[in-house]
């Protein structure tokens, strides 16, 4: 299964349980263009580590991630330890 096909699985899981989500707390292997503008598809908050998307200060702002030719902006905010 790739990252995107198991993201879709465990919240289609949730959605089955009738459960409100309101926070998605992904690792960095589950980082991805695919991931994001799923996610994105609804009304979550994400939480991922920063080390993979390299700002090391706050920062509160568009951030781009570009992979495998595909590209997604999205809202980021840091908070570092």
């Amino acid at each position: 299964m790739t990252r995107l096909e198991i993201v879709e699985s465990l919240i289609g899981q949730i959605s089955a349980l009738v459960l409100e989500v309101e926070l998605v707390v992904i690792d960095a292997g589950s980082y991805s263009v695919e991931v994001i503008n799923y996610l994105s598809r609804f009304n979550f908050i994400i939480a991922l580590p920063v080390e993979k998307v390299g700002i090391h200060r706050n920062f509160d702002g568009e951030h781009t991630l570009k992979s495998n030719g595909k590209k997604t902006t999205f809202r980021l905010m840091v908070q570092p330890r």
